[in-house]
């Protein structure tokens, strides 16, 4: 019995050296994306480790499924859509590669497969895909016109922050252009609560604001991501209201208009000039020490 059990643990290990052999760098960049992120879709995949080639994103990825490194679903479609791009998550011989890179335990990584996989049918997977959207098209932004997203920080990672008891964003991050580097936190809108209830978000950032001030730490500004311009007008006005009222920092943009790191921004109380993301933190932003990125 015991022989065979040997035999069995060294015919695993066999396959994985084989399947280790075959890994490149950027193989190893995605995997460790899909741990971060738990989610990503081939567009996203391959602005974030392809340099925006989607062709060679899916050829990769397929290798890599074929390795049993990952796995892929697409979602149900909805009435009226077309068709929609694989999404992918890690799997559990790709969580061992993890963690034999990292030389950690797999239990260590915070990694469940099964979790991971029942995002296909959670309510919040338009939600995710769309945050995960900003993301990508922040590092895309970067690479065609310069600066560059240094840090950036996911929801499921906030019970590790002091001011989360305040507010809960959908992400937070650090962006660096030129000669100035500034931090946001990202409210993702899918346009499914009133505007009002986006306002009152604004509330939980003033109480974080008063509690850091003593420490003489300042609130970084508190950008909304609307899915189109009809959507982002309707809730300006009580978004701008609510700022003015509370002192907090608040610009908004639409993504038909372009990118993130591109001069799509508005910031309420302002001229209504758009602006870029690098421009914004020139103006409102600060690298606060309350946002303990990793760099």
């Amino acid at each position: 019995g015991e022989a065979v059990i040997r035999g069995r643990r060294s015919d695993r290990t066999e396959a994985l050296l084989e399947v280790l052999s075959r890994l490149t760098a950027r193989d190893g960049v995605v995997l460790d994306l899909l741990l971060e992120h738990r989610l990503l879709t081939t567009p996203q995949l391959a602005d974030l480790a392809f340099h925006g080639s989607v062709g060679v994103a899916k050829r990769r990825l397929g290798i890599l499924t074929a390795l049993g490194l990952v796995t892929r679903f697409r979602p149900p479609l909805m009435r009226g859509e077309g068709s929609r791009p694989f999404h992918y998550v890690l799997d559990n011989r790709g969580a061992v590669v993890v963690a034999a890179r990292r030389d950690v335990d797999v239990d260590k990584l915070g990694y469940r497969r099964e979790r991971n996989l029942a995002l296909a049918l959670s309510p919040r997977l338009a939600h995710i895909v769309g945050i995960h959207d900003v993301l990508a098209a922040l590092v895309a932004s970067a690479r065609s016109r310069g600066g560059r997203l240094v840090a950036w920080k996911s929801e499921r990672t906030w019970d590790t922050e002091t001011w989360a008891e305040w507010v809960h964003p959908d992400a937070c991050g650090r962006w660096s252009e030129a000669e100035v580097e500034g931090d946001f936190f990202l409210e993702y809108d899918r346009g499914t609560e009133a505007p009002s209830v986006l306002a009152e978000k604004l509330t939980g950032y003033a109480e974080l604001a008063a509690h850091s001030r003593p420490e003489g730490l300042s609130v970084p500004p508190v950008l909304f991501w609307f899915a189109d311009e009809r959507r982002e007008a309707s809730a300006q006005r009580a978004l701008a209201v609510a700022a003015s009222r509370l002192g907090i920092a608040v610009a908004t943009a639409a993504a038909p208009l372009g990118r993130p790191g591109e001069a799509v921004w508005v910031v309420l109380g302002a001229a209504r000039e758009r602006i870029t993301l690098g421009e914004l933190l020139a103006r409102h932003g600060v690298a606060s020490g309350l946002l303990r990125l990793a760099v």
